[in-house]
């Protein structure tokens, strides 16, 4: 893994346990990930490499005091004790214990091997293109899971959108940040060879940097696209985090942000701390709100003009059950 000081030092911790360093030449060292320990050119450097390029210039890997690079995360200790606590509480425990349980050995499962356990004909996955008899209902009743690639209704949604009505895909150079990188959407965006990617998240071990989307490490106008999808509902101020995006989209780019709409209006208490009442309140130990259609004053009020994007403008009927989506998921696409 590779650790970004503060300072002007790379520390390369070899996965056999041996490191070495290297010392860079005003915050950016120009080298190929072939000067590293071979132990070290896994799947996570490789990108980290890769997609720190065009903000430096190619073959370049900006080095930052404020978030470390390529690092897996563990959960904040409060954070795992809060989850727990919260499912131990909970009054469905045993179903939730179970569905973990079966997640968490389904997907250790390869790939092909699921992709023929669950073969049908009935529906499909349009993310990793597979034939599916049925999507899974796994952690929560209105969860549709993708048993191969672990995509729910909304990853769908979003991909065949992206898909059918932006330009990600016109093969284009763009540089994306992606917050809180869901499983299923990660690996498909960074293996488009024209799209710089980088993938952020506060706590999230998947991400490829650690970084807070109140305090966004990078200038103005640096990403062409942004994707955001169920993650200011989690975030204390959630219209400074909107600010921050805004920010940080060029002038020409646009940002997809998705949250979840449950309410007539938006309802938040700071004051409220117990994971399993704000479960209760707000649908998950670690929201503090749910969103009215009026999220959409908070989206302007940040500087973002909107478009709202239902499901049925995206795909007709027999699609929302044939790709499994939700027919009352809103799109923002924000420019």
């Amino acid at each position: 893994m590779v650790n970004c000081l503060p300072g002007r030092k790379v520390v390369v911790h070899h996965l056999l346990g041996t490191t070495r360093s290297l010392e860079l030449k005003d915050g950016v060292q120009n080298f190929s990930p072939g000067v590293l320990p071979r132990a070290t050119s896994h799947f996570w450097l490789r990108k980290v490499w890769r997609n720190h390029a065009p903000i430096a210039g190619f073959g370049h890997m900006i080095i930052t005091p404020h978030f470390n690079v390529g690092v897996k995360y563990r959960l904040e200790p409060t954070m795992l004790l809060s989850r727990l606590n919260s499912t131990i509480r909970s009054p469905d425990r045993v179903k939730r214990i179970s569905d973990y349980i079966i997640a968490q050995i389904l997907y250790r499962v390869p790939k092909k091997t699921r992709q023929r356990l669950f073969y049908g004909e009935q529906y499909s996955c349009p993310i990793c293109s597979s034939k599916l008899r049925t999507f899974l209902a796994l952690q929560r009743p209105y969860h549709a899971w993708c048993p191969v690639c672990r995509s729910l209704q909304r990853h769908r949604l979003v991909w065949l959108y992206l898909k059918r009505q932006t330009n990600l895909f016109d093969q284009s150079p763009k540089k994306m940040l992606h917050f809180a990188p869901e499983p299923a959407l990660m690996g498909s965006f960074h293996d488009l060879p024209y799209i710089d990617y980088l993938s952020a998240d506060l706590y999230d071990s998947n991400a490829m940097v650690k970084m807070d989307i109140n305090d966004i490490q990078y200038p103005d106008g640096s990403f062409d696209v942004i994707y955001c999808s169920h993650v200011l509902e989690h975030v204390p101020d959630d219209r400074l985090a909107m600010r921050e995006l805004r920010r940080v989209l060029n002038q020409s780019g646009w940002a997809v942000i998705v949250v979840p709409i449950v309410s007539d209006a938006t309802i938040e208490d700071p004051s409220l701390t117990d994971p399993l009442e704000r479960e209760r309140r707000f649908g998950q130990v670690d929201h503090v709100r749910v969103y009215g259609p009026d999220v959409q004053e908070r989206l302007e009020g940040a500087g973002f003009h909107l478009a709202k994007i239902s499901t049925l403008d995206v795909v007709n009927d027999d699609e929302v059950v044939y790709y499994g989506l939700d027919k009352n998921e809103t799109i923002f696409l924000c420019r």
